[in-house]
């Protein structure tokens, strides 16, 4: 499991020989300004007494972080952007070391606010970037590169920024990309920013460019290529005593020599990093006895894969790390049954499904989230367009006033040719006038219709999402039924009672039934980009007729659909179809699709228990839903029913309208 290495905001500085003759001499039991006094708190004084910290911290980390504090509020008063950026990246990185993360982020929001604030570009963006790396960590990535991207922003066009910055969020970037799986987009980052380190002579980003370059070619198969950047990096972090860089690069080449099946030579370097000492952030080791586990379990020694996997698992669920936990509970649960311990297998396999679970409501919600305000966006946008508008129209409509205002007080002289030239004005205005109210005309539906196919994308993006769960998760389950089918066996032989064990199984297969069905039929209709509409229609009638329901399709050959017209005209048939199956009682139903010129007509009717067209059409949550989008389209629905007398239910769309979702 390969971990993305992360720049908290900037490293502890290195203090060179000249640097220490220039320090002042500290006493570690008193405030910095108690030993040097206020009015000696110019930028050069900073600037030395953060070199004299720089040195406390590397003995003695978190007692540094009040002196850090200090200075940190000493620059902001001077406003000192390169003291603040590194009293604040210093605080930042021993909390991420020690692995206070919430600590850190703490600090993060109480300098969020002040640092939009002062006019401290540098500072700013290390609370940005620090804050798009908390967010990278919890799985939040939309989150993340929001605060990356805002970052980069605030430094476009600044002077005297240093050299090195822009890369560094550069590299923090490219792991989101690699941990939504873009990882030819997160590579591009990447050899993006490592030129930009190289000129800059900043050997401590290098080596973290370096290290991210070999992670990024890994995950794309190429373990060949990823090792040689990855030892660059391993050479400068021991020559330079960068120990955290020094662990990944050693992690991740180990990592390298497994994917070439070189399980000896993987193993030599995950130990190097185990003897590694000083700080070093848990996630990354974390990931390492991980890897160790995976290494161990590919030479079939299950009882020291057992043991990191084990450890794995404490630890990830004490730093709350969600995905190595998960990683854990599957890889223990595979262990156990391939060494036949069905009980334990059963218990790892089940907690994988109920944390995997979890995580996808997680995931959704968030998304949810994220659509919600991209939508909420869109329509303040579309408000101010069309505020803008009717602006111009009433400042239209007050010069109209004032010209008018203007013939009266003009002589009689001059009353013909200026009435003449006004009316001129006049007509040219409400021309002007009667284009302004096209156009918002045509915003409005423009509008409309980018609502809607954003909606659409959007619903499909977390559909395919959901879809690709449930097929993982359905084969989670599958191997918890065969453990649990073990299990039952081996009691059988010994013979231990199995009835209740039975009935679990009873329920876990009727479950796992259910699941498979829905997700093959509501969630996402992936055949859509394989088959043409009717070719899905028609395996979807198949599939929904039961033995007291016979669904008939009569489809026009002539229909020619872009993809998200297709997929429009899919979620309107299924959700018709479905109310037929759940609420109509009907044993027949007929789904007619024809064109005629520009218009597509959509009929759907059965011979079920019918309904009041004049109430339900509106209160009914579904069909109020299919109206919904055909109005977004200008299009036309009716539903002709009655109680006992079936149902038929008409749509016309504009065939134009439709190509352009």
């Amino acid at each position: 499991m390969l971990i993305t290495a992360l720049l908290s905001s900037c490293p502890a500085f290195l203090v060179t020989a000249q640097t220490q003759a220039r320090q002042a001499s500290f006493d570690p039991d008193k405030s910095i300004i108690s030993q040097y006094g206020a009015q000696n708190a110019d930028t050069a004084r900073i600037r030395q007494w953060m070199d004299t910290v720089i040195l406390f911290s590397k003995r003695r980390p978190l007692e540094s972080i009040p002196f850090f504090n200090e200075l940190l509020q000493l620059s902001i008063k001077q406003h000192f952007d390169f003291g603040a950026f590194n009293s604040y990246s210093n605080i930042i990185t021993i909390y991420n070391n020690k692995g206070q993360y919430e600590s850190a982020f703490d600090l993060m929001q109480q300098m969020h606010a002040l640092a939009a604030k002062a006019d401290l570009p540098q500072f700013r963006a290390a609370v940005l970037n620090s804050l798009g790396n908390y967010y990278q960590r919890k799985g939040q990535y939309d989150s993340a590169s929001h605060y990356y991207f805002k970052a980069l922003a605030d430094l476009e066009g600044k002077a005297n920024i240093n050299p090195s910055i822009i890369p560094a969020i550069y590299g923090n970037l490219s792991g989101v990309f690699e941990h939504t799986g873009e990882y030819e987009k997160g590579l591009q980052y990447l050899q993006k920013a490592e030129p930009a380190i190289r000129t800059s002579g900043n050997t401590y980003y290098l080596a973290l460019i370096l290290i991210n370059k070999g992670n990024a070619l890994l995950k794309l198969d190429q373990a060949d290529s990823s090792i040689p950047p990855l030892k660059e990096a391993l050479q400068l972090a021991k020559k330079y005593e960068y120990t955290q860089w020094q662990h990944l690069a050693l992690s991740d080449i180990a990592q390298s020599y497994f994917q070439l099946n070189d399980h000896q030579t993987a193993l030599h370097y995950l130990q190097e990093a185990l003897k590694l000492k000083g700080d070093i952030d848990p996630v990354y080791q974390t990931s390492n006895t991980s890897i160790l586990g995976d290494i161990y379990f590919a030479a079939k020694d299950y009882k020291q894969a057992e043991y990191y996997w084990q450890k794995t698992l404490v630890s990830a669920t004490e730093l709350k790390i969600s995905k190595s936990s998960l990683h854990a509970h599957k890889m223990l649960g595979e262990l156990y049954q391939v060494t036949r311990q069905y009980e334990l297998a059963y218990q790892h396999a089940n907690s994988y499904i109920i944390l995997r679970d979890s995580l996808l409501k997680t995931d959704i919600l968030n998304r949810t989230s994220t659509l919600d305000k991209k939508y909420q966006t869109a329509e303040k946008d579309k408000e101010i367009a069309e505020n803008k508008l009717l602006i111009n129209k009433k400042q239209h409509e007050i010069q109209n006033r004032n010209l008018w205002i203007g013939i009266v007080a003009t002589g009689t002289l001059a009353l013909a040719l200026l009435t003449a030239f006004l009316y001129s004005r006049f007509l040219i205005s409400k021309n002007k006038q009667r284009s302004q109210e096209e156009q918002l005309g045509n915003i409005e539906r423009e509008q409309e219709i980018l609502q809607l196919k954003s909606m659409i994308n959007g619903e499909e993006t977390t559909r395919i999402q959901i879809s690709r769960n449930l097929h993982d998760g359905i084969g989670g389950q599958m191997a918890s039924l065969t453990m649990l089918l073990s299990m039952i066996k081996n009691k059988y032989q010994s013979g231990q009672p199995i009835e209740h064990d039975m009935q679990k199984l009873s329920n876990r297969l009727q479950e796992t039934a259910k699941e498979l069905r829905q997700a093959a039929h509501n969630l996402m209709p992936d055949i859509l980009n394989r088959q043409s509409l009717k070719e899905v229609l028609l395996h979807y009638c198949e599939q929904n007729s039961q033995e007291n329901l016979r669904l008939e399709l009569q489809y026009d050959d002539t229909i020619i659909l872009t993809k998200n017209a297709e997929l429009f005209i899919y979620r309107i048939v299924q959700e018709l179809v479905q109310n037929i199956v759940k609420h109509a009682a009907a044993d027949f139903a007929a789904i007619q699709l024809m064109q005629t010129g520009n218009v597509l007509a959509i009929t759907v009717e059965d011979n079920g228990k019918g309904f009041d067209s004049a109430t339900e059409i509106q209160n009914g949550q579904g069909l109020q839903s299919i109206r919904s989008r055909v109005e977004h389209l200008n299009g036309y629905m009716s539903a002709d029913a009655a109680p006992l007398l079936g149902a038929t239910i008409h749509i016309e769309l504009d065939c134009s309208k439709l190509q352009q979702l």
